[in-house]
């Protein structure tokens, strides 16, 4: 069982090297006590600006990496298996797989800009829980909502989006400020 008190996210790659650029990224530390990096997620990570965020957050004890198991693996790859059975599920990499399934270990949140991994929670949650997926749109916003980003949500999302090169649908952003 997880403590309570620990709100733990994993780190998926396409988020990670976004987040990075993000003028507020040490905000992420105001939400989640400590961040997963999987060794397979690590793996993909080449630009020296991550890296470099990454050994900062090591060693401020804010990341932990996850080792790769053959268990995990396997887990991971039936977790790919069972969801492809679901036409609406963009097929699902090994490295989101293998974050759902510690998140799902953990009850954490993934951190993913993956579609496969944000429609398998949107349409099979019940594969995925008790891990949660959210993406940078969803944590900008709560982020807001929780006041831990003072701004109002147009220019939080523009200084994001200004920052990373990562543009969000305008109908997603009024789908999620709605929700």
């Amino acid at each position: 069982m997880v403590n309570s008190h620990a709100r733990l996210c994993v780190l998926d790659t396409c988020f990670l090297i976004d987040w990075v650029r993000y003028r507020h990224r040490e905000a992420l530390w105001r939400v989640f006590s400590v961040g997963i990096l999987p060794s397979a997620v690590l793996d993909e990570v080449v630009s020296e600006h991550t890296i470099s965020v990454l050994r900062d957050w090591l060693a401020s004890g804010n990341v932990l990496i996850y080792p790769q198991t053959d268990e995990l693996i396997r887990r991971a790859m039936s977790l790919i298996i069972d969801l492809r059975s679901d036409p609406r599920i963009p097929k699902l990499d090994l490295p989101e797989a293998v974050c759902i399934v510690i998140a799902k270990e953990y009850e954490a949140t993934v951190l993913t800009e993956n579609r496969g991994a944000i429609r398998a929670y949107q349409y099979a949650p019940e594969r995925i829980r008790p891990a949660s997926i959210m993406n940078a749109l969803r944590l900008l916003i709560m982020m807001f909502r929780e006041g831990v980003l003072n701004n109002t949500p147009q220019n939080i999302l523009h200084e994001y989006e200004e920052d990373v090169k990562h543009r969000f649908s305008r109908r997603e952003i009024d789908r999620v400020l709605r929700e």
